[in-house]
């Protein structure tokens, strides 16, 4: 198979193109030592600290070599990785690792597990990405293991988009792809149900922790999904939706997948954030057209425009 940025297809990009075209894995980035259980515990209570972010998280960890390691260095050396003012501030706050032990147990007592990214398991393609999360949380089984495609679009979705959505989910998940998307309404609802039909797997990641259900009318559809494969989230367990994490969640939409597939969305969508991220990420981006005087396409129409490659089909 061959692998081609989005920004280079722009020559053939209205030609339909079948999703087995353009899809290539990677190779990981971040290399670091195995973490054993409570080094784990640690690695989560630093991420919680004030000013602390996935970015400055995994540079200390580089830096230092393990969670441990990091939170006995003096100050001073924090302040040379992460600058002075964040390293007083971050180390002002005592460590939480009750809530961290907590948080463990938790994940734990549901079935799942906490995956950081030193462990053998943690998806390959989503350690790749410049900024990916040092610890995720799992229910389900690990399907995002595999090959997968995202799939996504809008919320106010037209019955053609849903169609679209489902079908093309379906014949994904008979062809061995995992299908990922955001368990929002709409598209990605469609594409979890398009591949939970098709006897395959799919995850998905949600702008929250992975035991929350959002939206509520989702509750039979999540309980579905943690049937045949996977929800995954950086968030802790509890962590209820804002109007931040659903971007923030977009990168790993994009980062665990081969390829992303935008079905039926505005201009201004986040499906089309997960699209940007694709394109940074190196990964492949379709979109499925839709009716011209339609303003529900005109997001897909333009990634079109821009390079992605147009797909009406699986095969």
């Amino acid at each position: 198979m061959r692998s081609e940025n989005t920004t280079t297809a722009t020559t053939n990009s209205a030609t339909p193109v079948t999703l087995a075209d353009g899809l290539a894995v990677a190779d990981a980035g971040f290399e670091l030592p195995s973490l054993g259980d409570g080094d784990k515990v640690d690695l989560l209570a630093l991420t919680r600290l004030p000013g602390i972010g996935p970015k400055r998280c995994l540079t200390l960890l580089q830096t230092f070599g393990s969670a441990r390691d990091t939170l006995a260095a003096p100050v001073a050396e924090w302040a040379q990785v992460v600058g002075r003012r964040v390293a007083q501030e971050a180390r002002r706050k005592p460590l939480d690792r009750r809530w961290a032990e907590a948080q463990r147990a938790h994940v734990e007592r549901l079935g799942g597990c906490m995956v950081t990214i030193s462990d053998a398991d943690y998806p390959a393609l989503l350690g790749e990405i410049s900024v990916p999360p040092p610890v995720l949380f799992s229910l389900g089984a690990p399907v995002w293991t595999g090959p997968c495609v995202a799939v996504v679009g809008s919320r106010r979705a037209t019955q053609y988009g849903r169609r679209m959505a489902r079908d093309l989910s379906r014949e994904l998940t008979r062809s061995g792809i995992c299908v990922v998307s955001g368990m929002a309404r709409g598209i990605d609802s469609a594409a979890h149900e398009g591949a939970i039909e098709g006897g395959g797997n799919t995850t998905a990641v949600p702008g929250c922790g992975a035991d929350v259900v959002f939206p509520q009318e989702n509750r039979g559809l999540y309980r579905k999904i943690l049937e045949r494969g996977a929800v995954l989230s950086e968030f802790p367990m509890g962590e209820r939706p804002s109007s931040g994490s659903f971007p923030r969640r977009n990168r790993i939409i994009s980062g665990l997948s081969l390829g992303v597939v935008v079905v039926e969305t505005p201009e201004r969508s986040g499906a089309l954030i997960t699209a940007r991220y694709a394109t940074e990420q190196n990964r492949q981006v379709y979109a499925v057209p839709g009716e011209a005087l339609s303003g529900r396409n005109t997001g897909c129409h333009r990634l079109i425009r821009d390079g992605a490659r147009l797909v009406e089909t699986v095969d």
